[in-house]
């Protein structure tokens, strides 16, 4: 937690001490679970606080109790619920009563003094009429409001995910997704699914409620030059997060749709290949599978399609796998593969497919500006509205692809094509993307609720 101003050495042993104390056999714990303004969970806040009102004494030469400045600005907000949670049972407006709350529960685990109580009762005026009742409580008062405005414009104005296109890598990936998952504790979960031959992990960001009955999947990067679509997943993701506590979208707050449904995003599902066309054959790690490279190819390695070991992943499953051409040999796109399922990461996708059991699965490439579909699709027709891009129903026998395999588990799927032209796309082309596709999650959640399961399965993936 990054502080703009320094204490005396003796008032920070003294404040990470009394926290430290505090912290044992009581609830604070349950604090770090909500969040509190903006971004900031509750025990953030409050931690924020504390070194505000110690600093401001301190600075003004206040003669203030310092102990019990601590505890009552720790304190402060000891509430312990969701106050963002509609449902519920603690009394509304939460501004007017969580004072009160917070006293009751300081109360139940601590030995307060009346100085320490008048802090936590009264930090909230002028909203709550009744003014501070000493010099301590004046301060806590000033330093809650200091961090709540600071707390609030950096929930909205400070983001984890680049917001100009860029050559997205693994790393800034890798790098984003964990500082998501450590923002938003309550609502995003990281987890490994796989490892690439090259060593490289497959990552998935779960958002939203795993027991919930409705899930869906949704995958990009599986072509290593279509890394374009990473970052705009990465985009999505955290527009999501960021507007979860209080966001809506057809008049349904976010909390109401992920509490129902659960997202699964993998935004790169094959970072092996996007390091190839985004660094040659000096991106890869082990000297064998290097060295094995540069034999392979036969162009720029920016236009990379397959993975590592030159399989193109989305020919490589079961079904109807090597309808499209048997035999060839490993190279930048179109081998299938020497068996089906013979790659690391198409293993490790359909394990986790089959685990998740989705309602849904969106696959998401970079090549016409067009979504395909089989049958009828709810979730296509809703893609289709706020992108723009024209359905396309797949017909004709299937190629060893994603799509055939989610088809024979009868599976609902549909494939967002999102750019012309051949990938790798210029990197200016993300604004206008991220404008047709900022809302895909909370419309496919808001579409998925409106039905016990999709109807009919889409498209095919090219």
């Amino acid at each position: 937690m990054k502080r703009k101003y320094h204490l005396s050495k003796e008032k920070e042993l003294l404040i990470r001490r009394e926290i430290r104390r505090m912290n044992r056999n009581s609830r604070t714990g349950e604090s770090r679970k909500n969040i509190q303004h903006g971004t900031t969970s509750v025990y953030e806040h409050s931690v924020r606080v504390t070194y505000t009102s110690c600093f401001l004494a301190e600075k003004y030469h206040l003669p203030v109790d310092y102990k019990t400045l601590i505890h009552g600005a720790f304190l402060h907000d000891y509430f312990l619920y969701d106050w963002h949670d509609r449902e519920h049972e603690h009394r509304r407006p939460h501004g007017f009563f969580h004072a009160g709350a917070a006293l009751q529960n300081a109360k139940e685990d601590f030995s307060l003094t009346e100085k320490e109580c008048n802090i936590i009762r009264r930090h909230m005026f002028p909203l709550t009429p009744c003014p501070p009742g000493c010099l301590e409580a004046w301060v806590v008062c000033a330093a809650d409001k200091i961090c709540s405005s600071g707390e609030t414009l950096e929930g909205r104005t400070k983001r984890i995910v680049p917001v100009k296109g860029m050559r997205y890598s693994y790393l800034q990936m890798k790098k984003d997704l964990e500082n998501l998952a450590g923002r938003y504790p309550r609502t995003a979960k990281l987890t490994v699914f796989g490892t690439t031959p090259d060593g490289r992990k497959l990552f998935c960001l779960r958002i939203g409620n795993p027991a919930a009955g409705r899930r869906v999947v949704m995958q990009a990067g599986m072509h290593g030059r279509e890394w374009l679509n990473a970052q705009l997943f990465m985009r999505m993701a955290e527009e999501c997060l960021a507007g979860y506590p209080s966001k809506q979208f057809q008049q349904k707050s976010y909390r109401e749709l992920f509490q129902n449904c659960c997202f699964y995003l993998l935004p790169m599902t094959n970072p092996d290949g996007v390091q190839i066309s985004q660094f040659g054959a000096s991106g890869i790690r082990y000297r064998e599978l290097r060295d094995t490279l540069k034999k392979m190819a036969d162009g720029p390695f920016r236009r990379w399609k397959a993975n590592v070991r030159g399989v193109d992943l989305n020919r490589n499953y079961p079904v109807c796998f090597g309808a499209a051409g048997k035999g060839g040999k490993a190279g930048p796109e179109e081998y299938p593969g020497p068996m089906p399922c013979s790659e690391e990461e198409t293993k490790a996708l359909s394990h986790l497919i089959e685990k998740v059991k989705p309602a849904l699965v969106v696959n998401y490439h970079e090549t016409g500006e067009v979504i395909y579909h089989r049958g009828e699709s709810a979730a296509a027709r809703t893609i289709g509205r706020l992108t723009g891009y024209p359905l396309e129903e797949e017909e004709g026998d299937g190629n060893g692809n994603l799509s055939d395999w989610l088809d024979a588990l009868k599976i609902p799927w549909c494939t967002v094509e999102t750019c012309r032209g051949t990938a790798p796309v210029p990197t200016g082309r993300l604004t206008g993307l991220w404008k047709k596709h900022r809302d895909i999650i909370p419309a496919l959640a808001w579409e998925i609720l409106q039905q016990e399961r999709p109807t009919g399965s889409t498209g095919k993936t090219q």
